[in-house]
């Protein structure tokens, strides 16, 4: 039997049945970088004057000119008449390096001029606040800011979290990502350096599968990567950490890794209460025990845990909860546990005094070198250091860096729709009602319904968050989805849904692998077999794939007259449950039992 495109490559066909098939959010295929002369106007010769016109004991008109010139080159040093001092194919300012001393002081002064600034601001508690971003190996840290200063090229922030850092309840240029690049723009600029920061936090985002695709997401080029999922994480967080640090050590660039707390633990008083300062222990460095590996063998980390700042502030109204996480939220329907304009400015302005501290220390570093004019300048860069084995995480799904491809936005990569082969057309559904009630039959790419009602809402109030959980999806008739994908290891395969989904690994979902069958399997199922295993939205193959091109293919079939092609729990407008609803409802401070359905879930998105 034919679908409407056509028949599938390489696709034994059978019957379709019921239901519409969930689809993919993420596939990740595991084990898979002139010198300048200096002349003064026209060359004047002693011919011009006769060779003997010069008079007893002075030099000729050529010899005057000549000294000149070198006293001039002498006085501005930024036109030497030797070959310079540093390579132009690396450094491009290496025939002017005086005007690049230049623009590092302006960097300096500018740097000095924005930390000024945010301590006194916060005056008289600066000393409280300021001084709590815990950072480990800072000179593998300096080396990538050596890196783009020297370079004069960018510096690359990406920063993956939850819809605590995507800015929900604010305008996304609240988000503290945005403001903290805003706070440092000045500076780095000053000093001939671009900086990106790249908020592609996302809201109700598991921790899995963003932990494998930290390329993916923030970017290949990234020299920072932040992880704020301490809300997403479970009983296997510090596997779940430590397989987010390897995706991000594993690329060229080697990161320096960033790792920040929700920001809770305000204490909120009662109308007409008057809180005591604390007399707590304060809290030590914060460290998560994945870290320590890694921290051995020279890589960078840093830590914020917002506790620290406003400990001992929050008897002051100005540091307290209705400050930080309800105070000028522009939603009608806050979440509590979103951080306000206030909070996501503490944050911000933490960030930008410790990080611009960090920059300073680069800026002295490299302004000495070029000052005492030292030729090799390699101790100013990054060496490539080498990855030890896990401990945490599983060897076989961290072991290597794993290709992935998402079809969530915001991202860096190309996508995971660059990787289906059929259908040939898979529309994009834009129309918000068709998306909602999945009216669009045949396989194409929509927004994930139960998201459908929050992004109209936030379009139609500007608020412009990133986030958005594209999915491809299909129903009964669709037929199956083929997508190629290139191995260079033998590794295993991995599917992710959008979040709570149950029919991605159910029975009556049939993978295929170049058209033979694959068990899929799911959390418990991959245990009982002995396999690595991954946690839903997750699922993944039963058998290891050989290197080598292949098709993955996915087709739902009937499997029961019970079947009502519902996509999750929730789903549709339909009310349901889910295990996975059940916590979400308790985290969000709902009862429990109540019936988790897309409108409520549109609800605490918000």
């Amino acid at each position: 039997m034919e679908s409407a495109t056509g028949s599938p490559p390489s696709a034994s066909t059978c019957c379709r049945a019921t239901v519409i098939l969930n689809l993919l959010l993420t596939v990740i295929l595991l084990g898979l970088i002139a010198i300048l002369s200096f002349e003064l106007g026209p060359v004047i010769r002693d011919e011009y004057w006769g060779t003997n016109q010069t008079s007893p004991g002075l030099p000729s008109v050529a010899e005057t000119f000549g000294k000149i010139k070198e006293g001039f080159a002498a006085l501005t040093d930024s036109k030497p008449t030797g070959p310079p001092l540093y390579d132009p194919a690396i450094f491009p300012w290496a025939e002017d390096p005086r005007s690049f001393l230049e623009t590092v002081e302006k960097g300096q002064a500018a740097v000095a001029a924005a930390r000024k600034a945010l301590w006194d601001a916060r005056m008289p508690n600066s000393e409280t606040i300021f001084p709590h971003v815990d950072v480990w190996n800072e000179e593998h840290l300096t080396k990538k800011f050596n890196r783009a200063l020297l370079g004069q090229g960018k510096f690359v922030i990406g920063v993956m979290g939850t819809s605590v850092t995507a800015g929900h309840d604010n305008l996304f240029n609240q988000s503290f990502p945005v403001v903290w690049g805003q706070l440092m723009q000045e500076a780095f600029t000053a000093a001939g350096v671009e900086l990106v920061v790249r908020n592609h936090a996302m809201g109700w985002n598991p921790i899995h599968p963003s932990y494998f695709c930290v390329g993916e997401i923030a970017g290949q080029d990234a020299d920072v990567t932040m992880w704020e999922f301490g809300m997403m994480a479970g009983a296997n967080e510090d596997m779940e950490i430590e397989q987010f640090i390897r995706s991000a050590i594993l690329m060229p660039g080697q990161p320096h890794i960033l790792i920040c707390d929700p920001g809770e633990g305000q204490r909120k008083p009662k109308e007409g209460e008057v809180l005591e300062k604390r007399t707590n222990t304060p809290p030590a460095p914060w460290k998560k025990a994945a870290m320590d590996w890694y921290i051995d063998d020279g890589f960078s980390f840093a830590t914020n845990q917002l506790m620290q700042s406003f400990m001992f502030l929050d008897h002051l109204p100005e540091y307290q909860y209705g400050t930080f996480y309800l105070k000028d939220k522009v939603t009608d329907r806050p979440a509590g546990w979103h951080p306000g304009p206030h909070g996501h400015r503490f944050r911000a302005e933490i960030l930008a005094w410790n990080y611009l501290g960090f920059f300073e220390k680069a800026l002295a570093g490299v302004h000495e070198k070029i000052a005492a004019k030292e030729a090799d300048l390699s101790s100013l860069l990054p060496e490539k250091l080498v990855v030890p084995p896990p401990t945490q995480c599983q060897p076989e799904l961290c072991g290597e860096l794993a290709q992935c491809s998402t079809s969530f936005e915001p991202r860096e990569g190309g996508g995971l729709m660059e990787r289906v082969i059929f259908p040939k057309e898979v529309p994009f559904v834009k129309d918000s009602e068709q998306a909602r009630t999945n009216a669009v039959k045949t396989w194409h790419e929509q927004l994930y319904f139960c998201d459908v009602a929050a992004v109209d809402h936030m379009l139609d109030n500007g608020w412009n968050y990133l986030d958005r959980k594209y999915i491809i999806e299909g129903d009964k008739n669709a037929g199956p989805l083929q997508l190629e994908f290139e191995s260079t290891t033998e590794n295993y395969f991995v599917v992710c849904s959008a979040p709570g989904n149950a029919y991605l690994c159910k029975e009556g979902t049939v993978w295929k692998i170049d058209d033979e069958v694959v068990r899929c399997l799911d959390t418990e199922a991959a245990k009982t077999a002995g396999t690595p295993f991954v946690d839903a939205p997750c699922y993944i193959s039963d058998r290891k794939i050989p290197a080598g091109k292949h098709i993955f293919e996915l087709e739902r079939l009937a499997s029961d007259t019970k079947d009502e092609g519902t996509l999750m729990g929730f789903g549709n407008g339909r009310e349901g449950w889910t295990e996975d609803g059940q916590k979400r409802a308790n985290k969000s401070g709902h009862p429990q039992n109540i019936k988790f359905t897309c409108k409520t879930y549109a609800h605490i998105q918000r």
